[in-house]
């Protein structure tokens, strides 16, 4: 594929932008830059140059990582930055086999003051990207674009599924695809089967889901079709955390490079999502995407295709 900058389209990435201390059994990586919205937009760059990020950062937040995403084409101005409030942090330990993450701190500081207002003249998006937030905040945001072709795109985690069940659904009916893990999909559907999961979900609204599985891949869903990516194999894991938002990210910038979205531009931007989330987690926090190149990606994916094959 011919990964060129798109200029034309615009995505609208709302979501957190962070400090991560990740812990695993060798090593513990301080304090790193993290949030959705940074993972997010990070991998939707390899494709386009028009991505706007809505979040809110504290006063502890280095300037400089701004004039890094700006140069990525990961355009800062809809950032609010708080004078009284430090970043979101969150601290968490993973532990031998990945798959179990605890939690040992979570400070929102800034985040409890995010109240989303787009820029006058920046509101008509391509594709909107709702990053994992409070359904309200959510729907706040995408009440505030103007444009009756958008595609949308959620995230959700368990937490709002338990604590705000009614503003959850009213968002989901209002999107084109949701992304989430499986264990968040049986929670919303109340079934073990994925496959139940998904047409309820889809029932509520979306078009599309997409079901992440971890190691074991993603299965995408339509009410006509399935299709089932694995993940790629990385031997040795370093840090998983921002692995589901580089993945969703990938598909992002994908789709926005795409004329058109349907199943099949679907499937083929879950294989984009999936190579770029295996740089991600090769490296603590962002700098395997910092580190990476629109070469790399071609070239993983080339292998990764001949393993689908």
């Amino acid at each position: 594929m011919n990964m060129k900058k798109n200029k034309k389209n615009q995505i609208l990435v709302a979501g957190t932008m962070a400090f991560d201390e990740i812990i695993t059994k060798n090593a513990n990586s301080g304090r790193i830059i993290g949030g959705a919205a940074t993972y997010i937009s990070y991998s939707a760059s390899f494709f386009t140059n028009n991505i706007y990020v809505s979040s809110i950062i504290g006063n502890d937040f280095p300037l400089t990582f701004l004039d890094e995403m700006n140069s990525k084409g990961i355009l800062t101005e809809m950032i609010e930055i708080s004078k009284e409030e430090k970043s979101f942090f969150w601290k968490g330990e993973y532990k031998n086999d990945f798959n179990t993450r605890v939690t040992h701190d979570t400070q929102l500081n800034a985040l409890e003051l995010y109240r989303p207002k787009l820029k006058e003249g920046l509101n008509n998006f391509k594709l909107i990207m709702l990053g994992n937030l409070d359904p309200g905040i959510q729907m706040d945001i995408l009440s505030q674009v103007e444009n009756d072709d958008k595609f949308v795109i959620l995230d959700t985690m368990n937490y709002w599924i338990d604590n705000t069940e009614k503003k959850l659904f009213e968002i989901i009916s209002k999107v084109n695809l949701i992304v989430i893990n499986d264990e968040e999909s049986k929670m919303i559907a109340k079934s073990d089967s994925l496959q139940k999961c998904a047409e309820h979900i889809m029932n509520c609204g979306p078009d599309y889901v997409i079901i992440k599985k971890g190691s074991e891949g993603a299965e995408l869903f339509s009410k006509q079709k399935k299709s089932i990516i694995p993940a790629f194999n990385i031997k040795k894991v370093m840090d998983p955390t921002g692995a589901g938002d580089t993945f969703v990210g990938g598909i992002c910038g994908y789709l926005n490079s795409r004329p058109k979205i349907d199943f099949v531009e679907l499937h083929n931007s879950m294989i984009y999502g999936t190579v770029i989330a295996s740089f991600c987690i090769e490296e603590f926090g962002l700098l395997g995407l910092q580190k990476l190149n629109k070469e790399n990606i071609e070239s993983r994916i080339k292998t990764f295709n001949k393993y689908l094959l």
